[in-house]
C-alpha cells in the first residue's frame, strides 16, 4: 500500500535526508567537542529511561530560532551560506509537493541549528511546504531523544499511529521508536544501508527517488 494512504503526518530529518550533506556539517558532527558531548549525553539518557524529561513550553507551530539569538554563532553561519549553498536531494523538492498536493501535514525535525536550517529552507523556496520545523537545539535534547517528535505530533495534532519519520541516520530510527511512531530510512546521508537496516526501521529505501515511488 501507498505511505501516502498509511499515514497523514511525515517528519522529515533535513541533512542528508532532504538536504545533501554538507562536507562541513559532516566535520562538525566528528571534531567539534561539544556536538559529542551532547550526543552522547542524549543516548546516555536514552538509556537511562529519562528521555523526553526536558522543558515542553514552546509555541506550537512556530520555528525556533531563539538557541542562536545574540549568539556569535550568527555571524558565521551567515558566512558560511555566502560560500556553501545547500543543495536538495535529487527528487526531495518532488516528494514535498506530492504529500502537499494530497494536502497531508509536512513538518521538519532536525538536529541542525534553527538559524541555519531557516535560511536553507528560505533560499531552496520550500518552506511553504512545512506546517512546522523544529531544532532539537531549540529544545535542547539532540537526537535520538524524541521530545522534539512528540512536541511537532502535538503540534499538529497528529495521531501517532498516522506519523512516520524519515531520516538518514540511525538516531532518526531510534528516536522515532522511542516516540512511539513508525520510522522511515533513506541511505542518502552518512550511514550505509546495511547499518540502517540493523536497527529495523519500518521502511528502508536507498535514495529519496525510491521513497517517492512509494507515495
Amino acid at each position: 500500500m501507498r505511505l501516502s494512504r498509511i499515514y497523514d503526518t511525515f517528519i522529515f530529518d533535513w541533512d542528508g535526508t532532504l538536504r545533501k550533506m554538507s562536507i562541513l556539517y559532516h566535520l562538525n558532527t566528528i571534531i567539534n567537542p561539544s556536538w559529542r558531548y551532547k550526543k552522547a549525553k542524549a543516548k546516555g539518557e536514552l538509556k537511562r529511561g529519562t528521555a523526553k524529561e526536558g522543558p515542553k513550553n514552546y509555541v506550537k507551530g512556530s520555528f525556533r530560532a531563539r538557541e542562536l539569538k545574540n549568539d556569535i554563532m550568527v555571524p558565521l553561519i551567515d558566512l558560511y551560506m555566502l560560500f556553501s549553498k545547500p543543495v536538495l536531494n535529487y527528487a526531495a523538492k518532488e516528494v514535498l509537493e506530492e504529500l502537499d498536493k494530497k494536502g497531508l501535514k509536512i513538518a521538519l525535525f532536525t538536529d541542525g541549528s534553527s538559524y541555519r536550517v531557516l535560511r536553507e529552507v528560505n533560499h531552496l523556496q520550500i518552506d511553504k511546504y512545512f506546517d512546522t520545523v523544529l531544532s532539537t537545539q531549540s529544545v535542547g535534547r539532540l537526537k535520538p531523544d524524541p521530545l522534539g517528535l512528540e512536541i511537532i505530533i502535538s503540534a499538529l495534532k497528529s495521531k501517532k499511529s498516522k506519523t512516520v519519520y524519515i531520516g538518514d541516520m540511525v538516531d532518526d530510527i531510534l528516536a522515532a521508536k522511542e516516540a512511539g511512531i513508525d520510522s522511515c530510512s533513506v541511505a542518502t546521508g552518512l550511514s550505509s544501508f546495511q547499518e540502517l537496516a540493523r536497527y529495523k526501521p519500518n521502511y528502508i529505501f536507498y535514495n529519496i527517488e525510491s521513497l517517492k515511488a512509494s507515495l
